[in-house]
């Protein structure tokens, strides 16, 4: 038995046993010509005498001096490191007992330090099938460890600084300074080189301009630096039809040797790493990692990582200019707003003050009139008036804008109010205007609960009662309101049988002072609409009007849902 392992030993003498083993393997110089060939190190195991033979190869794998080879498989198995030594142990007992290949993979400590091992082998059997040896091949499986350890540190660095990078404000903050320097910092770090720069193209895009470099060594970043197309054209020319730019020996490469005397030896780079930045289809600039030293091979999750960089500034990019169009835009609705409020102020300023000399003159007008009209000829007092005539509609005109300011300047709070209720006191202030024209007004649906200030929604369903009311033809006018649920919104219609509207007249219909009838044939300022508009849009809702396929128009105009909670709030104090 050997270190626990059960195995049926052979039903033959020990010289028999190993007369079974020399049969059933090539000779030994055979093996030794295959393994060396291929690098390996070879050793064959006698089971009845649990005697070890070792090629050199394998020995020098083992780093164990020639003369203390271990004889046994017991002695050999206290050579692997104790945390590998039973998976070991558990391989060779089922090749013994069940005839599997085994591929197992150990630690052996080493003066040079520990050595990862990768052992093959299978049974030998004899002519009656029953087990006799194991024959295996060793290989030094440390560089490929050591290398996919490595690249797992590599990948960990690279996923951790895409992590923080996306998780980063100040990459992503609008700032453009603030943004390249965070990416520059995270990408040198991660990447282990001695500068990493974002540089830009010009607004000739015959040139690259430095917008950050930084320098890992001392945590400087500068800027500033302009390179020429027409210097470096291999350069630029790579740039356009490459995602990824890896000169690993950058004085050799044919892409970046242009650089050798201007740049590269003064400054000690000997390897280059540059990913062209890209942003719907058009090419923004690049983003350089700079090794310092010889030559530095560029692995593939380095490529990877500085494509992924590349990309972080295309978004930082496209964050600044939005954070800038934003401002912008804030800033123009600040200016248009102030512009807006001083139009409002300046509307109600001068329609409230030009009250008192229109009273004027119409009263002087009306006394002259009064006081010379028999002395005056027929012609004058035509033209008088026309005068007293004028200036009573230009007071019309000016309550009318003075009415249209005042809907910006109601300082009544928002509240819920029934549209029902709302349509009973416009109804009310129309009674004379719905008796005299024998008109009907009919809710056809519930109306729901809207937020608005009660005067403002009243006056809505006034002034858009009052045009149907207004603009009806020889049959009495029939109104009728509705509204439905779609989604967050009321949607409300006013539908008359009316006289209609010319659908080329649509868009002068709510435009302030637009009328699209003379005087004669309706009175009125044309202001009515505009006032609605002004009273929906000020809700975020929107008015517009449509023909009313029994004849006459329907008018309609959205506004928020008030939710239930709500609705049965206390009106504030």
């Amino acid at each position: 038995m050997c270190l626990g392992m059960d195995r049926e030993p052979p039903a033959r003498e020990d010289s028999s046993s190993r007369l079974a083993v020399r049969r059933a393997l090539p000779t030994v110089q055979v093996l030794d010509a295959a393994t060396a060939a291929a690098g390996l190190g070879y050793w064959i195991w006698d089971l009845a005498s649990d005697h070890v033979t070792w090629s050199e190869p394998a020995l020098r794998l083992l780093a164990i001096d020639a003369g203390k080879a271990p004889r046994s498989m017991s002695e050999a198995l206290v050579l692997i490191h104790g945390d590998d030594r039973e998976l070991v142990r558990q391989a060779m007992q089922r090749t013994i007992t069940g005839g599997q290949v085994y591929d197992v993979e150990f630690r052996r400590a080493t003066p040079d330090g520990e050595r990862w091992i990768n052992a093959r082998g299978q049974a030998v059997r004899g002519d009656d099938g029953v087990t006799v040896g194991v024959v295996g091949v060793a290989a030094d499986s440390t560089p490929r460890r050591r290398e996919a350890a490595e690249r797992e540190g590599r990948l960990c660095r690279h996923s951790e600084a895409l992590v923080r990078l996306s998780a980063s404000r100040r990459a992503h903050g609008g700032d453009r300074e603030a943004s390249f320097q965070e990416i520059t910092e995270i990408a040198a770090s991660a990447m282990g080189v001695e500068r990493v720069g974002i540089w830009l193209y010009d607004d000739s895009r015959a040139a690259i301009r430095c917008a950050d470099l930084f320098v890992r060594s001392d945590q400087r970043h500068e800027s500033g630096v302009l390179l020429a197309g027409s210097v470096y054209p291999r350069y630029f020319q790579a740039l356009g039809t490459e995602r990824v730019l890896d000169a690993s020996d950058a004085h050799g490469d044919l892409r970046t040797a242009e650089f050798s005397q201007s740049y590269l030896t003064p400054l000690g780079i000997g390897a280059m790493l540059d990913a062209p930045i890209r942003s719907h289809g058009r090419m923004l600039g690049v983003v350089c990692h700079e090794h310092i030293g010889g030559p530095r091979p560029w692995h593939t999750e380095e490529l990877a990582f500085a494509g992924s960089i590349a990309d972080f500034v295309a978004l930082a990019l496209e964050s600044a200019e939005r954070a800038r169009f934003e401002a912008e835009l804030s800033r123009k609705a600040i200016e248009l707003e102030r512009s807006n409020a001083e139009l409002e102020e300046f509307a109600y300023i001068a329609s409230h003050d030009l009250q008192e000399p229109l009273r004027m003159v119409s009263s002087f007008l009306a006394l002259l009139r009064d006081r010379f009209g028999p002395t005056i000829d027929p012609r004058g007092v035509e033209y008088l008036g026309h005068a007293v005539d004028g200036a009573m509609r230009m007071q019309l005109l000016i309550r009318s804008l003075l009415e249209y300011s005042r809907v910006q300047r109601a300082v009544e709070e928002p509240q819920p109010v029934a549209t029902e209720g709302a349509l009973s006191e416009a109804l009310e202030n129309l009674r004379i205007q719905i008796e005299g024209s024998g008109a009907s007004v009919v809710a056809e649906s519930p109306l729901p609960t809207v937020r608005m200030p009660h005067s403002q929604f009243v006056q809505l369903l006034q002034n858009l009662v009052g045009n149907a009311l207004k603009f009806h033809g020889v049959e009495p006018p029939v109104i009728r309101l509705s509204a439905t649920r779609e989604g967050a919104w009321w949607s409300f219609a006013v539908a008359d049988n009316g006289i209609g509207i010319p659908p080329a007249d649509v868009r002068r219909l709510f435009v302030v002072f637009q009328r699209l009838h003379t005087r004669a044939e309706y009175p009125g300022t044309g202001i009515g609409l505009a006032i609605c508009r002004k009273l929906v849009e000020a809700r975020g809702g929107r008015i517009w009007v449509e023909p009313n396929p029994g004849g006459g128009s329907i008018f309609r105009f959205t506004l928020p849902v008030v939710e239930e909670a709500e609705r049965q709030a206390p009106p504030p104090a």
